[in-house]
């Protein structure tokens, strides 16, 4: 499923409930995907929905004005196994979507301690950085370079293509930090 968008919505400002009119297949809709009002750019996580009562609960209150029969869309589309929401051809609130796949990425990097130099590759292409290499005596440093997405394919190394591995000098003020791989 790229999105649902049948029908309308009726919620209510300050409270998590949504409720559906038309016919929306709530079967298709999991927890965790993406609930978005038209026009208004904030998203919300689904908590549950209930597809017979034609209701859902979202994990944060709506922040909205309390009105009824509301546009919307519920994305599913996502990576694995890293869950990093995207739009495709006929979605709508692309800019929302986008946002939120960027937001994503900085907290997975975030997370690995990644970032703020050195390599950095969740196989999205064109996503790796050297800010620096191991220093010889002819290279005492390298400045950042992009590295241009060779060896990957829908996202996806092939394996024993564009790979290499080297070793930091410094990450995050510890030098000689680790092996890091990616493409190139």
């Amino acid at each position: 499923m790229t999105q649902l968008k049948t029908g309308t919505v009726d919620l209510i400002s300050g409270s998590p409930n949504i409720s559906f009119s038309g016919s929306p297949d709530l079967s298709v809709v999991s927890i965790d995907d993406i609930f978005i009002v038209v026009g208004e750019l904030v998203p919300y996580e689904i908590l549950s929905v209930n597809n017979i009562a034609k209701t859902g609960i979202l994990k944060a209150n709506y922040v909205g004005a309390t009105l009824t029969g509301l546009s919307y869309s519920i994305t599913s589309t996502k990576t694995s196994p890293d869950n990093i929401f995207y739009p495709e051809k006929t979605d709508i609130e692309t800019a929302t979507l986008v946002k939120l796949a960027i937001l994503r990425v900085q907290e997975l990097l975030t997370d690995n301690n990644v970032g703020g130099g050195t390599l950095f590759d969740y196989g999205l292409p064109g996503c790796g950085i050297i800010s620096s290499l191991t220093p010889t005596v002819s290279q005492p440093y390298t400045p950042p370079i992009v590295l241009p997405p060779v060896g990957v394919v829908d996202g996806k190394h092939i394996p024993g293509v564009g790979m290499f591995s080297f070793t930091t000098v410094e990450t995050f003020g510890t030098p000689g930090a680790g092996t890091y791989i990616g493409e190139y």
